[in-house]
């Protein structure tokens, strides 16, 4: 007889576990979101809010703890924790809508926090080559090399080094979207890989829905296309409401992926007590954008440790702009 204890990030990791243990179909279905547990840490609360979020989640046969002080009401707000597996999460979702004291707007925050924080999206749109992490080259339209006057070619020969350094995918960054598209028209029809659009401080759709990626990062709604991957981009204030506002725009957790910058300061702070919060409070981190002035202060061997990390707090999706950097994060990656 052997004990092995098991670390279940997500539903799709429970489920392939008890397929292979030769569970049913349907047994599979029923039990995967009762095995994977998520605690969250909600701030900012009425104490009344906080006592009916406990009796709730306790029906559902979760937790919820709360301070001394939401129990005497004797405090203005409070902070909680809240743990419970997916399958208890969503049976508080079903009755949280109808509750007083903010409640009902908590719970579209809640149910994309679970979503995403049960669930990993596939890099499948990307053709990945790298053991399941994909390095894609960023595009800049509106930079242009000192000397150069045909900025369009400028920009599509940028888009054949990075390439030709073994990118998965491209990311077409600029400001005017009808650049941006210019720019895609010359690489896409023969680059034979997937090229996105990232038309910054706007909400856009891209041709070729099918085959693209969509990078946002507008406070507006955003429209998204009817298949593909989505890059969100929220900003560290209350990350969460824009990445619900994309869900509900019918960008499921499969291909929704939550994107940070400044890829050197993630994915995780570690706090002295050992725990473990994602950096600015998104559900989970699955991309980060490395430019190039964040990688070139540092050594390869520095950027190996730092993909390590990176892969292995989850991130599936580097984003860079500097060509040498591709192939060194991607042999990285395999490393991990």
């Amino acid at each position: 007889m052997e004990l092995t204890r098991l670390h279940i990030r997500t539903v799709a990791q429970a489920r392939t576990l008890m397929e292979q243990i030769g569970c049913h179909a349907t047994g599979v279905e029923r039990m995967a979101p009762k095995a994977t547990l998520l605690l969250f840490e909600l701030c900012g609360l009425l104490p009344q809010a906080a006592n009916i979020l406990k009796q709730e989640m306790l029906a559902k046969g979760g937790e919820v703890a709360v301070p001394e002080g939401a129990l005497r009401m004797d405090v203005r707000q409070v902070d909680c924790l809240i743990s419970g597996t997916v399958a208890q999460y969503r049976r508080l979702l079903e009755t949280l809508p109808a509750q007083p004291f903010g409640l009902a707007a908590l719970a579209s925050q809640l149910n994309a926090a679970v979503e995403l924080g049960s669930s990993q999206p596939a890099v499948t749109w990307f053709g990945s080559r790298h053991a399941g992490v994909v390095v894609g080259g960023i595009v800049d339209c509106d930079t242009c090399t000192s000397g150069v006057t045909d900025a369009a070619r400028n920009t599509v020969s940028c888009a054949w080094h990075l390439l030709e350094e073994g990118a998965d995918f491209l990311v077409v960054k600029g400001r005017g979207s009808s650049v941006v598209r210019s720019a895609i028209d010359q690489i896409s029809p023969a680059g034979a890989c997937p090229v996105a659009t990232w038309v910054l401080d706007q909400t856009f759709e891209t041709r070729a829905a099918e085959a693209s990626v969509v990078v946002e990062r507008t406070r507006a709604t955003p429209r998204v296309p009817v298949s593909g991957p989505v890059f969100a981009l929220p900003s560290s204030h209350d990350p969460v409401p824009f990445l619900a506002s994309l869900l509900e725009a019918h960008a499921g957790p499969e291909r929704l992926f939550v994107t940070l910058p400044d890829a050197l300061e993630v994915p995780a702070v570690m706090k002295p007590s050992g725990y473990r919060k994602v950096a600015s409070g998104v559900p989970r981190l699955d991309a980060v954008i490395a430019l190039k002035q964040d990688l070139t202060p540092h050594a390869p061997m520095e950027q190996a440790a730092w993909m390590a990390r990176l892969v292995m707090g989850g991130v599936l999706v580097i984003l860079t702009d500097t060509p040498r950097s591709i192939r060194r994060l991607s042999e990285a990656a395999q490393n991990v």
